[in-house]
């Protein structure tokens, strides 16, 4: 039961990463800059009496939820690390027209992972295709089945 709901939540949530890399929606601090989107977010929330949004600091010390992307099988791998590639390389495309740089925690936030965690998933991919390992014959493989392949160093 706990699985089938871990499994339909992950879907759902590649589901929406997809979605977002071909939605035409672009964060405000691509276009503006973060200090700037921060600061015309927060003068709108108080311009409508709410309260302002927390610092950095602050939200940090609120516990975060776990991502509902878990990734357990090859296929779930190439698919978040390809949209996170593809989401890059869009927002990349439109901040140079607004010169400026996209990180990649902002891909990562989009996403509703963690850059730590992005960047790990990263490394797994790149092992598996210095490895030459085909993600459509071998999609189902489970990674923690085959760490030789995912999470084992190359030389």
């Amino acid at each position: 039961q706990r699985e089938k709901f871990a499994q339909e939540q992950k879907n759902a949530a590649l589901k929406r990463a997809a979605e977002l890399v071909a939605s035409n929606r672009v964060p405000i601090e691509i276009t503006r800059g973060a200090a700037a989107a921060k600061a015309a977010a927060n003068a709108a929330v108080v311009a409508a009496g709410g309260v302002p949004v927390p610092t950095p600091e602050e939200e940090a010390l609120r516990k975060k939820s776990r991502s509902s992307i878990v990734v357990s099988t090859a296929s779930d791998l190439h698919q978040i690390v390809t949209h996170s590639k593809n989401l890059w390389t869009k927002y990349n495309a439109i901040a140079k027209e607004h010169n400026q740089k996209v990180n990649w925690i902002t891909v990562a936030r989009e996403l509703g992972i963690h850059v730590k965690v992005r960047e790990k998933y990263q490394r797994m991919h790149s092992r598996a295709e210095q490895r030459g390992f085909d993600w459509e014959k071998h999609g189902h493989w489970k990674i923690k089945d085959h760490p030789q392949v995912f999470l084992e160093p190359t030389q």
